[in-house]
C-alpha cells in the first residue's frame, strides 16, 4: 500500500454502518456480497450516508456490538473510516464452518454469496468526508488526504 501509484487513486467501497466501523475496528474480517471480488489490493472503506437501522441486525448481533463497545449513536456517516486490503475472495460455503461466532453475527453468510477477506486495516484517527457510490469507486483525493492523515 505504500507505493506512490497506489496512493494517487485508491479504490473505495461504501458499506452501511455499523459494518464499515466493524471493519475499521477489525471486528469484522469478511465483507460478503452476492458477487465475487476479482480485484485485490488496497481499498478505502467508506461509511455510507445511510443511517443505521436497528431492525436490520439480529438481537444477538446488536448485543455483540455493545459488548464490542460499538455505540450505534456514535457512528460516522459519509466518511472514509479506514484503509485496508482485500486479500482473497471465496464462496461463503467454503469458509462458513471456520468462522467465529462473532464473524457469523456480523455478516450475511447465506449460500451463493462471496466472502471478501479484508486484512491490514489502518483505521483513520479522523474519518475523511467523501461522497460514496455503489460498487467500487475511485477516491481521487486519496493521496492528499492520506498524507494529511499520516498514512
Amino acid at each position: 500500500m505504500g507505493s506512490r501509484k497506489a496512493r494517487e487513486t485508491v479504490r473505495a467501497i461504501s458499506l452501511w454502518q455499523p459494518w464499515a466501523d466493524l471493519v475499521a475496528r477489525e471486528l469484522k474480517e469478511y465483507e460478503t456480497r452476492h458477487w465475487p471480488c476479482q480485484q485485490f489490493g488496497p481499498i478505502a472503506i467508506h461509511a455510507a450516508k445511510r443511517k443505521f437501522r436497528d431492525e436490520e441486525m439480529s438481537r444477538e448481533a446488536r448485543t455483540q456490538m455493545l459488548m464490542d463497545e460499538v455505540d450505534p449513536f456514535q457512528l460516522k456517516y459519509g466518511v472514509i473510516v479506514c484503509i485496508a486490503e482485500i486479500v482473497s475472495c471465496q464462496s461463503v460455503e467454503s469458509i462458513r464452518e471456520r468462522l467465529s461466532p462473532r464473524e457469523l453475527l456480523y455478516g450475511n453468510y447465506e449460500d451463493g454469496r462471496f466472502a471478501w477477506r479484508i486484512a491490514n486495516v489502518q483505521r483513520l484517527k479522523k474519518p475523511i468526508e467523501v461522497t460514496g457510490h455503489q460498487g467500487f469507486f475511485f477516491w481521487k483525493e486519496a493521496r492528499t488526504a492520506l498524507a494529511e492523515a499520516g498514512l
